[in-house]
């Protein structure tokens, strides 16, 4: 009865192994389409070293004899030396801890030398001692290994670290792991728990078999696990390395602290844009790696979503990035890290610059434009205006003439052709004028340092006639002025309109004083022009409107002036970068003085102004 209870015990087991090894055989064949994916070529592994382990069990319990079942054992040893480096393959690429696979290409070298002393033990008995068969009441034979030194302190010692480190990464995955990714890190834990606490059991002598090994045979209830795992949760299409290779893909910086502020993960795109996030810095406090940059470390400890922007110099310019960061808490709202992006908004900064610089353009474009419509305005009623009056003063002594000649003195004929005459001239002056002020808008002229004192007495000479007319006084301060820089045409228009406006509407006889002086201004060293009357002088409203294009000031006699010379005066100055302007107490006698501002020649200092 004994007898055949142990032979339907060891083909139970048999059964048991054949299904394991079968399942091991499958998964590796289906693992091995998978092999160029994260865990592939691990998992695959892993399932063909199972599979030795099982079969050769197997043969071994079927085969009677001691050398043979020797034999059979030292082949599932090939398999059992490498599982633990494999696994540690697998749980590391499975957890994206390219380190540790490094260490498991490293450990490899414990299971080659491992299966060289099994294959020797014959002459040094490092691994069995005195191996022999056992066949206890109910039982079937069982080889005990009796086995050395090698064995406990290399094998089993090794294979425990590894494993144990594996269940390490497995827990921390569990942990921190998405729900998708959680369910499979949890049957992968199942999966390797349950055969290491089997083989642990067998080691500290303990098995319902005695000197029997169950750990081949639970391999195959690991395998349905991971053979579910495979088609329930999809292992080896998701999993969580494929996520931790996007992040180290990604152009975003992505930078993660644990709850304490301490570096734990940065990817490559972080480490480009903030060079204090060096691999080495991995483990320290954020405050401690971004001392130089204090301004960052609010955001990077916050406990709230935060963003904020910040700039790193490079080379000539600046890269502009934003930065987002979360803040990681547990289902009891503890803290439990801090998630951040950084983005490169470089790019975008600089589109909103160009925008905000073609948007500032358009609207000065627009300025420009509304300021030349209201001045087209004023400036088509000014010359309808000016032109009005001599061209009816033409018309009308034109009608005289043509009635009348016979009729008409000498003397008064005279008189009207001369006043033809001055309508006329007044009205090409009026024509000039607008010609000028068309070409100061308009056209490009060089400009280079000039004589202003000489072009004075120039414009001067030409202005005798009126002079004369006038009984004007006219002085000219100082032999030398300071050079200024311009253009001659313009400056002489400067020193006519003022000097005919001195003339116009200055005292009875007109007195007018020409001088120059250098100053500082905030536009650089400039030398400021003027022509002092001896007129009525300006009231502060008539000083503000004086300049204003087209604008009269007074009627009767003053408006003898057609609205555009001041109006010339200013537009001249401004394309001369300079300006123009009156100074005047508004009391009669003390006139007013009318000026204009030019640069200094480059290199010469200005002083300051006596008045």
């Amino acid at each position: 009865m004994i007898y055949y209870q142990g032979i339907l015990q060891s083909q139970t087991i048999i059964l048991l192994l054949i299904l394991s090894a079968v399942a091991a055989l499958g998964l590796a064949m289906y693992g091995w389409r998978y092999r160029y994916r994260p865990g592939g070529m691990p998992f695959t592994a892993v399932m063909v070293a199972m599979f030795l382990w099982t079969a050769g069990f197997c043969l071994e319990i079927i085969h009677s004899s001691l050398p043979d079942k020797i034999f059979w054992a030292n082949v599932q040893f090939i398999g059992i030396a490498f599982l633990p480096v494999l696994w540690l393959a697998l749980v590391a690429d499975y957890t994206d801890r390219p380190y540790w696979k490094r260490i498991a290409a490293i450990t490899a070298v414990l299971p080659v030398l491992t299966n060289l002393v099994i294959w020797t033990d014959a002459y040094h008995h490092l691994f069995r001692g005195r191996p022999t068969i056992h066949i206890s009441a109910g039982t079937f034979p069982v080889l005990v290994n009796d086995y050395g030194p090698w064995f406990f302190w290399v094998h089993a010692l090794s294979g425990g670290v590894i494993f144990l480190l594996c269940l390490w990464m497995l827990v921390k995955a569990l942990i921190s792991a998405a729900p998708p990714y959680r369910r499979q890190v949890a049957v992968l834990l199942v999966a390797l728990v349950v055969p290491l606490a089997t083989d642990t059991l067998y080691i500290a002598g303990i098995s319902p078999v005695e000197n029997f090994n169950f750990t081949p045979v639970m391999f195959s209830f690991s395998g349905l696990l991971i053979g579910w795992s495979l088609f329930r949760y999809q292992f080896l299409n998701l999993m969580p390395a494929a996520r931790s290779q996007v992040v180290a893909v990604m152009t975003d910086g992505v930078v993660v602290l644990d709850s304490a502020g301490r570096l734990i993960d940065v990817n490559a795109a972080a480490q480009t844009i903030l060079p204090e996030f060096s691999p080495h810095a991995v483990g320290h406090p954020i405050a401690e790696v971004l001392a130089n940059k204090p301004d960052l470390l609010p955001v990077f400890l916050a406990d709230q979503e935060t963003q904020t922007e910040f700039s790193v110099p490079k080379d000539a310019e600046s890269l502009y990035y934003h930065l987002h960061l979360w803040p990681m808490r547990s289902r009891r709202g503890l803290l439990t890290g801090r998630f951040a992006i950084i983005r490169d908004i470089t790019h975008r900064r600089n589109m909103d610059a160009d925008l905000r610089t073609a948007n500032a353009a358009l609207e000065e474009k627009n300025t420009q434009l509304t300021g030349r419509n209201d001045e087209l305005r004023s400036f088509a009623h000014t010359v309808a205006h000016d032109l009005k009056n001599p061209l009816s003063t033409l018309l009308g002594y034109i009608q005289i003439l043509a009635s009348d000649t016979g009729d008409l003195p000498p003397e008064i004929l005279t008189q009207v052709l001369e006043a033809v005459q001055n309508s006329g001239a007044r009205m090409g002056s009026i024509i000039d004028s607008l010609l000028l002020l068309s070409e100061a808008r308009q056209k490009d002229v060089p400009l280079s340092p000039l004589d202003v004192r000489a072009l004075a007495v120039h414009v001067l000479g030409q202005l005798a006639a009126q002079v004369r007319d006038y009984s004007a006084e006219v002085i000219l301060v100082g032999e030398a002025w300071p050079q200024a820089v311009g253009y001659g045409p313009w400056v002489e228009s400067l020193w006519t309109n003022y000097i005919t406006n001195g003339l116009k509407y200055g005292g009875r006889p007109p007195r007018l004083e020409l001088g120059a002086v250098r100053e500082e201004t905030p536009a650089g060293p400039m030398v400021r022009f003027w022509v002092q009357d001896n007129g009525d002088g300006l009231s502060a409203a008539e000083q503000e409107r004086l300049f204003t294009p087209f604008t009269r000031l007074e009627s009767g006699e003053q408006a003898a002036g057609h609205g555009l010379g001041l109006s010339i005066v200013l537009r001249i100055a401004q394309r001369l970068n300079g300006q123009a302007g009156v100074v005047s107490s508004g009391v009669s006698g003390e006139g007013s003085t009318f000026y204009f501002t030019l640069p200094c020649p480059a290199g010469e200092t200005a002083s300051a102004h006596p008045h």
